[in-house]
């Protein structure tokens, strides 16, 4: 049996390692960072027969790209799913709830206990076993808690104060004991568990907050059950009939293999969210039940994985030898079985002769084994040496005994250390112990390189910096890691830093090599490393210098003075819809407003790795990205699609990581949706929200500032009073955002979506305005709010041959765009939020009417990733556009047709 393991994505300033087993049968992957599903994308592989998740830990380091990786498979046929990972695990799916729905694909989430990875024999038992593999959990916990694993307390506002009021949200932990792997896991949709909550859910007082122990959990596989409601299809049985399926001597039935996911689904997937009748609205939309045990401890899971036992091989000379002709009696030895036969002594008479199966069958091959060890600090070493040296299983894999290692072949152990693990001597001792043929695959962040994860965006970047190096900067890399790994000495043999698309054979044992077709498609590297300028296309270099020269024309016929504003920077930082390609991200936008601060509209997946790659990293976490973090004032969420705010957990997170930490808080505008289960996300990984020092996060409800009335949506089922619903405070806290930002007023436009979405009107006191639409039907409550405004940035997500798919998507096509923007008398207007099917320019941006919207109407210009965009300079861009369509055109690769239109929804 062909199996291997390989590496999706690495450790870099966009995504963490993922590590994924391949068989022909099926995949298993570890650990879901974000933009593991863009990576996957980028790698043109396929994630069609993924079986199972494994996470080392909750948080954003591993499991922010798990809402986008689920929907991906989904949307690929994949059939069923089974997720498994640390206590906290169903926590955080479940409080993906506002946004997470697919109705195809059967998903069961199993959170792995302490006490269920105890061995009570020699050899633990799997925490998950297949055909192809047996799954070992081993927790991590470390030696000396930090102060995050003290117990927390829920509080409605960044300010201590304000959680003794009636508002708060505070409410004290607990323990309780969590259900484990080893009690039955109840199915998504277990008539038990709704039986059981039924009369509850009636009452305007049941709060599942107050709920514990099993009961929080079941509540929480109820939740998921909702948003993933396909049955786990049961496995198929033979049942022995005419003497097949059963052994004979044991009589026992035999399961049938689980068969790869089928190419096509027995329905089309479903998206949208219809009207669910499982969980009454006033229950589905309150906060979770505390988690319990294992959060915010620090601990990780680390998982052994063994491969099939491989029987030996049937020597059939041998077999002619003893006169064993084929047919049942080898078919017994195959069995193990062993036989007794006569056979002529030479005499004229017979003798029984005794027949084993090693007689004729070579011994079997034994199980190959790959180690993943997630080693966030030092101070987790003493719990890994602890688990292999104090079980027999563990330690026989750590031997250099030969006799030892005729049990078990430990071809590849993946180390996944954080900071000052790598170098510590008890690591170091630790790793020897492995035999010397292992490979080593090591993850560290102060030993990697950082290239470019996303090649063909980039590559894209670096020959538009040739037509403007000012406005396409090219992104931040780094090929040679800040401390090499030959520098550590003691590292044992077949040691090696990790790197993407890297894949090791574990049976047949091939060393690590990386992927061809990555080496192929990787046109940026090569480019920017040559020490000759990049060649260009013949019609493109022409096409670049015309745009040039129609730029400096303009500009010496028709001046520009400066305005208010112009100095203004708006960095688009994923400008796709619904889903990411190879050369857009989904939604965000990066607003500079100098000597003031900073504004993120929306934050999809992947907006942290896009700010990386724009501003680059600083280990001391003091300068590049971490300055622009640090300046970040105010994020706004539009709506609650997953492709516009999934990734605002992770911005939360780095944020705490600044250093020093930071001195102003930070400002979030968001729906009630987006506002509750960021807290529940908070439960298992500081976000900011109860910072002692009043410098984290501040909550507002979009609601509180829309232009016409202060209605909060949800306030009347609403059964746990939360501060953030306030509408006077949220006004109050939006007047210091103001003052902290210079700004004269800020406004949230209902705007018409497929659910309840808002736009948002920023006016600064030095006299300029932007007004971001979010994903909108034409509307004219932004034609109301945002007059005269100096910068409309627009969904534009179809062309005007698609109005009614734009109609029944809820979105707008390019000309509806460029009618809001002339009747709003916008004096430039900012294309965004594309449709997927079109990763690079939709065709139909090239037909619009440019030339006349200039005459009578806002300059038009599209945004682009990474593109960065004075106000001002935004005829430039207009001019530039015939110039990058013709970049863009010559290096069209195969892979870049449309996509199926089902798949893109939000």
């Amino acid at each position: 049996m062909i199996w291997s393991s390989s590496v999706l994505s690495t450790v870099s300033s966009d995504t963490e390692p993922t590590i994924v087993i391949t068989f022909d049968s099926g995949k298993y992957v570890f650990n879901v960072g974000e933009n593991t599903g863009r990576s996957w994308l980028q790698s043109r592989s396929y994630w069609k027969k993924a079986r199972a998740l494994f996470l080392t830990s909750v948080g954003t380091r591993t499991c922010s790209g798990l809402n986008g990786l689920t929907m991906f498979m989904a949307d690929g046929m994949v059939p069923k799913l089974q997720i498994m990972g640390p206590q906290g695990l169903t926590h955080y799916i479940a409080s993906m709830r506002p946004y997470l729905y697919r109705n195809s694909m059967a998903v069961k989430v199993t959170d792995i206990c302490d006490h269920d990875c105890r061995p009570i024999s020699e050899k633990p038992q799997p925490m998950y076993k297949d055909e192809n593999i047996s799954l070992y959990a081993i927790p991590l916990t470390p030696e000396i808690p930090s102060d995050e694993t003290k117990p927390m307390e829920r509080v409605g506002d960044v300010n201590m104060e304000s959680s003794a009021t009636p508002c708060s949200m505070k409410r004290k932990r607990s323990p309780s004991p969590e259900s484990t792997s080893k009690r039955p896991q109840l199915s998504n949709d277990s008539d038990a568990i709704k039986e059981s909550f039924k009369d509850r859910m009636r009452d305007y007082s049941f709060l599942p907050s107050s709920l514990r122990g099993e009961e929080a959990q079941q509540w929480r596989q109820l939740l998921i059950g909702d948003m993933l409601p396909a049955a786990w299809p049961e496995e198929k049985v033979r049942t022995g009939a005419k003497g097949k399926g059963k052994d004979k001597g044991k009589g026992k039935t035999i399961k049938d293999p689980e068969p790869p996911a089928p190419a096509i689904p027995v329905e089309p997937p479903t998206r949208n969210i219809p009207p669910r009748s499982n969980i009454p609205n006033g229950c589905r939309d309150q906060l979770l039940p505390p988690p319990n045990g294992g959060v915010r401890t620090g601990q990780t899971m680390c998982y052994v994985i063994e491969g099939p036992l491989i029987r030996g091989k049937f020597d059939v000379e041998k077999a002619n030898a003893l006169g064993l002709t084929s047919g049942p009696l080898r078919a017994r030895l195959t069995r193990g079985q062993t036989l007794t036969i006569s056979a002529d002594d030479g005499q004229g008479g017979t003798v029984d002769r005794v027949i084993k199966p090693e007689d004729i069958i070579s011994p079997p091959d034994p199980p190959t084994v790959v180690i993943i060890l997630d080693v966030p600090s030092p101070d987790h070493i003493s719990s890994l040496v602890s688990a292999f040296n104090d079980n027999s299983f563990y330690s026989q894999l750590r031997s250099k005994n030969e006799d030892v290692q005729k049990n078990y072949i430990v071809n590849t152990v993946y180390h996944l250390c954080g900071e000052g693990v790598l170098e510590d001597a008890r690591y170091k001792e630790f790793m020897n112990g492995f035999n010397d043929d292992a490979f080593h695959i090591v993850s560290s962040r102060e030993h990697a390189a950082d290239p470019v994860t996303f090649t063909t965006a980039a590559f894209n970047q670096l020959r538009l910096n040739r037509l403007d190096e000012d406005m396409f900067p090219i992104p931040k890399f780094q090929l040679e890691p800040r401390k090499h790994l030959s520098s550590i000495p003691d590292l044992p043999p077949n040691t090696m830093a990790i790197e993407a698309h890297v894949t090791v054979g574990a049976r047949p044992r091939v060393a690590p090599k990386k992927s061809e077709l990555a080496i192929e498609h990787d046109h940026f590297h090569p480019a920017v490393t040559s020490s000759d300028p990049l060649p260009l296309p013949e019609a493109t270099q022409k096409a670049f210098e015309a745009s040039v020269a129609a730029w400096k024309h303009r500009q010496e016929s028709t001046p520009k003075e400066s305005e208010p504003g112009d100095d203004v920077v708006i960095l688009p930082l994923g400008t796709s819809s619904a889903l990411p390609s190879t050369y857009r991200n989904v939604s965000s936008t990066f607003i500079q407003i100098p000597n003031w601060g900073n504004i993120l509209l929306d934050s999809g997946e992947g907006t942290w790795g896009q700010l990386v790659r724009f501003y680059g990293d600083d280990l001391a976490r003091t300068s590049g990205v971490w300055e622009q973090l640090r300046n970040l004032k105010c994020i706004f969420l539009s709506h609650g699609h997953a492709d516009h705010h999934v990734g605002v957990a992770k911005i939360l997170a780095m944020r705490q990581k600044l250093n020093p930490p930071p001195t102003e808080p930070l400002y979030l505008i968001a729906l009630r949706g987006h506002h509750l289960y960021l807290r529940e996300q908070a439960d298992l990984e500081d976000l900011g929200f109860d910072r002692a020092d009043g410098n984290g996060v501040i909550q507002i409800l979009s609601d509180t500032l829309n232009w016409r009335n202060a209605n909060p949506y949800g306030a009347h089922t609403g059964r746990e009073p939360v501060d953030f619903m306030d509408v006077q405070r949220c006004r109050a806290m939006t007047g210091k955002m103001c003052e902290a930002l210079g700004l004269q007023s800020v406004i949230t436009i209902d705007v018409n979506h497929r659910t309840r979405a808002y736009g948002i009107y920023l006016a600064h006191k030095d006299g300029w305005s932007i007004v971001f639409s979010g994903d909108t039907m034409p509307t004219n409550n932004l034609v109301h709010v945002g007059r005269n405004a100096n910068v409309l940035i627009h969904e534009a997500t179809m062309g005007d041959d698609q109005e009614e798919l734009a109609r029944q998507k809820a979105h707008s096509t390019v000309g509806q765009a460029i009618d809001i923007g002339t009747r709003m008398n916008a004096k430039n207007l900012l294309l965004t939020h594309f449709s997927a099917r079109y990763p690079q320019i939709p065709p139909w941006l090239m037909e619009a009417d440019t030339s006349a919207t200039a005459a009578r109407g806002p300059t038009l210009a599209l945004a682009f990733d990474h593109a960065k965009i004075r106000i001002g300079d935004l005829p430039k861009l207009q001019a530039y556009l015939p110039a990058i369509h013709q970049s863009f055109d010559d290096t069209k690769e195969d892979g870049d047709e449309d996509i199926d239109p089902a798949m893109e929804v939000n």
